[in-house]
């Protein structure tokens, strides 16, 4: 004997019962069928874009410097994210002394103008903070007092990675071949009147032979006390 399913009401032959009996393609099968699509034709899917303020449907992203407030981050994102935090710290944390003191650290880089009349060179060095380090600049040379450019400081995003390096814009161009030479005194800072407080330097972070004059200056004092 035929039965009914509970929910779609769709008809079964039973296959014990039912094997003698006339096969009628309507009852067995369209009408079935037509249940069916009218059942699934009824379910309406209309869950919307998940906000801050609303529950839904979210995109996920591996991306660890955007700004959107629509899209969730993956597990590898949010590793991502430590890691650039993690390996900034490092650095950082590499340029100080046990003592807490800056480490006096100098960087010499070395840029040639591509262009007749450039003036804009960017500074290779993605440690560099216009705010507590000292640049020193010279073309072909001849060194550059602080008037005779601007610097750009380095861009980071929230992760600490480094968008933009800093640039250094000259108030004059160069010729194409131009060697512009900068040295970068990190955790230098240097004051308004353009001198350099010593007070940040740590204790053995200069080698003696580094300071023209020092050491032969010493040895004088030493001579001179065993007189």
């Amino acid at each position: 004997m035929p039965t009914k399913t509970p929910n779609l009401d769709l008809y079964k032959v039973n296959g014990e019962t039912d094997g003698n009996d006339t096969f009628n393609v309507d009852v067995v099968l369209n009408d079935n069928w037509d249940k069916i699509d009218a059942a699934v034709g009824n379910i309406k899917v209309d869950i919307p874009d998940a906000s801050l303020t609303e529950k839904g449907i979210v995109q996920l992203s591996n991306v660890t410097s955007g700004t959107r407030e629509n899209v969730a981050v993956t597990e590898k994102a949010v590793s991502d994210a430590a890691l650039q935090a993690k390996s900034y710290t490092d650095q950082q944390i590499s340029l100080v002394t046990e003592t807490g003191i800056p480490k006096l650290v100098s960087y010499p880089l070395l840029v040639t103008a591509t262009v007749d009349n450039q003036k804009v060179f960017e500074i290779p060095l993605d440690l560099f903070d216009a705010n507590t380090d000292t640049l020193l600049v010279a073309i072909n040379r001849a060194v550059l007092d602080s008037t005779q450019y601007t610097v750009t400081n380095t861009v980071r995003n929230e992760a600490g990675e480094v968008t933009q390096r800093a640039k250094i814009t000259l108030l004059s161009g160069v010729a194409s071949t131009s060697e512009v030479t900068m040295v970068v005194l990190k955790n230098v800072p240097i004051g308004p009147d353009g001198s350099i407080n010593g007070a940040v330097l740590a204790a053995n972070s200069v080698p003696i032979n580094r300071v023209t004059g020092l050491e032969e200056a010493l040895n004088n004092i030493t001579r001179w006390g065993a007189l």
